[in-house]
């Protein structure tokens, strides 16, 4: 069985911590489970179209490239992600081939921040102009797809929806998201194969603020002690935080 871990980089703000502060992990994680390590640069799609939409859209496009039809799994990961190479196990392995892995109940969390409770609400879906609302909401920064058998669902919401101005609409998350669910291909991964650093901070961290002093090095310490409790720490929302990984 062949399998691959990709992720896409397409500007320097997200390519250069990644490489900085993440890569090495994620070529550690691939050698141990025998993944290859697809790295895209560079857009896949270049029209008028996806250059006024975010890029995280193109993810959508990842099952169908040509290359991936070689790939029996490919595991996604957003390039905001550093894996725990001690504690994270093979992912792929622990969702079946038919299903698309993710983090499930995102839009419920057992605290919500500020920030949280102005956009996930009950009418999570539909307020984007959905169909319907679910009871459970994804994040799509880590998925497990299978492209022979999931790469028509996801070209789908690619060329019928477009993106909204503003990082609260979550691009291409919601329209993903829906048709997953609606299609009941959803299966739950545990929580740390997708582990915010943002809740985490907000929930044990609140003292951690840039004014103090000693900033740099606390925060060094305490996102050690989040990477050290998850498999893969999710940058989401604050990846310029990844630069203190190093302090």
């Amino acid at each position: 069985m062949k399998r691959a871990l990709v992720t896409l980089a397409i500007e320097e703000r997200y390519l250069g911590p990644w490489r900085e502060f993440a890569r090495a992990g994620w070529e550690e994680y691939a050698r141990r489970f025998d993944l290859d390590l697809i790295e895209i640069t560079e857009p896949i799609d270049r029209s008028a179209r996806a250059g006024l939409r975010s890029p995280a859209w193109q993810k959508c496009l990842i099952p169908n490239q040509p290359w991936a039809a070689q790939y029996d799994r490919i595991l996604w990961v957003d390039s905001d992600i550093v894996v725990n190479t001690a504690g994270a196990g093979d992912l792929l392995s622990e969702v079946p081939a038919e299903k698309v892995g993710a983090l499930v109940d995102a839009s419920q969390p057992f605290f919500i921040t500020p920030g949280w409770r102005r956009v996930y609400h009950p009418h999570y879906y539909t307020e984007w102009g959905l169909p319907s609302d679910w009871g459970s909401g994804m994040n799509t920064g880590v998925l497990t797809i299978t492209p022979r058998l999931h790469a028509e669902l996801f070209q789908y919401v690619y060329d019928n929806y477009e993106g909204r101005p503003g990082p609260e609409w979550h691009y291409e998350q919601r329209p993903l998201a829906w048709h997953l669910f609606d299609a009941g291909l959803v299966y739950p991964i545990d929580s740390r194969y997708n582990f915010g650093w943002a809740r985490d901070r907000f929930l044990h961290y609140p003292f951690l603020r840039p004014e103090r002093p000693g900033y740099a090095e606390l925060a060094r310490l305490c996102m050690q002690s989040s990477l050290s409790r998850a498999y893969f720490l999710h940058f989401a929302g604050c990846h310029g935080d990844m630069q203190y990984l190093s302090t």
